[in-house]
């Protein structure tokens, strides 16, 4: 007769009823209630950590522009001097070589489209000559003196 025994159709509802007749009798309706909830709430809060952990997000400084070449001499920080434009192709000869047209705008003390200008007229006359990098006419070469 052992093996007619019932055997249960939910053994964790079963096992926590065990505990319940300590505590009381409605603690296996709350748990059957709960128990659909549990397992996708557990499942959807996993993934959203694991994800989390497996794209992390990166937080960049911004890093001030450099010269595309190094060069000896460093833009003028603050400087109250402008540099007129034979000036800035004396200084161009003095360098060599310069990184972009941004670096040698903050050096002179000039709008960036104005030393766009002067570098396009200076590699037009022969002046200078500029190679592209990239997007942009990076490295600027001085041909005559």
């Amino acid at each position: 007769m052992s093996s007619l025994r019932a055997v249960a159709v939910d053994p964790r509802a079963d096992a926590i009823q065990r505990i319940a007749t300590l505590v009381g009798n409605h603690v296996r309706a709350i748990v059957q209630a709960i128990d659909p909830l549990v397992l996708p709430l557990f499942l959807e809060l996993g993934s959203i950590l694991f994800f989390a952990g497996a794209f992390p997000t990166r937080h960049t400084v911004a890093q001030p522009l450099q010269p595309a070449i190094e060069t000896n001499a460093q833009p003028l920080q603050n400087s109250a001097r402008v540099f007129t434009k034979e000036e800035a192709r004396q200084d161009l000869k003095r360098l060599r070589e310069a990184g972009s047209g941004r670096y040698l705008a903050a050096r002179w003390g000039r709008d960036p489209a104005t030393v766009s200008r002067w570098l396009a007229e200076w590699a037009e006359d022969g002046t200078i000559a500029r190679e592209r990098q990239g997007k942009s006419k990076r490295a600027l070469t001085v041909i005559g003196s």
